[in-house]
């Protein structure tokens, strides 16, 4: 019962958040046949910025949370999309603030780059080879007011949890215990 209970959960969880297909896909779809084509992709900066001794790599997804953000429409738009990129030393500006996560869009760029496949110049990996780079954003945090609902969401499914696991009876022992 618990494994269907998850099954069921997981896939109304994948219902909910459409896909959504985009040229970075189409690009990573075709593979070897797109090795070395000169692409121009709009995104947000995410993760962090790994300085090495060539360059600066980059995460730059390119999915719908770039123009509307998780934190600030609270609506599923599909999963994160993104592709490593890297830039030489002198394309990337720290004056474009921090990289993007949970509660800070990162910088929304423009790259121009030639896409790599599996480029054994860094170990197979598979990437955007950067030749230029237009800053369409800086970097701005997000904002979140507290949610009531989601907070009578988070505890009704800590209850049902305890319920599941503990059945009625012990649940009721669990909650007399730390009452």
């Amino acid at each position: 019962m618990r494994r269907l209970l998850g099954f069921l959960t997981l896939s109304a969880l994948l219902i909910s958040a459409p896909a959504v297909a985009n040229e970075l896909d189409d690009l990573i779809a075709g593979g070897t046949a797109n090795d070395g084509v000169q692409v121009t992709l709009t995104g947000e900066l995410v993760g962090d910025f790994s300085p090495r001794s060539e360059g600066i790599w980059v995460q730059l997804n390119v999915d719908p949370y770039v123009d509307a953000p998780l934190l600030e429409t609270g609506k599923l738009a599909g999963t994160n999309n993104g592709i490593g990129a890297f830039l030489p030393s002198d394309l990337f500006d720290e004056g474009w603030g921090e990289p993007g996560g949970y509660r800070n869009r990162g910088p929304v760029v423009t790259l121009t780059a030639i896409f790599r496949y599996h480029d054994p110049r860094f170990q197979g990996e598979t990437y955007l080879d950067v030749s230029a780079v237009t800053l369409v954003t800086p970097s701005v945090p997000l904002e979140q007011a507290p949610s009531s609902t989601m907070l009578v969401l988070g505890l009704a499914a800590i209850a049902a949890a305890g319920l599941i696991h503990f059945g009625t009876g012990g649940f009721k022992r669990l909650v007399r215990k730390f009452s």
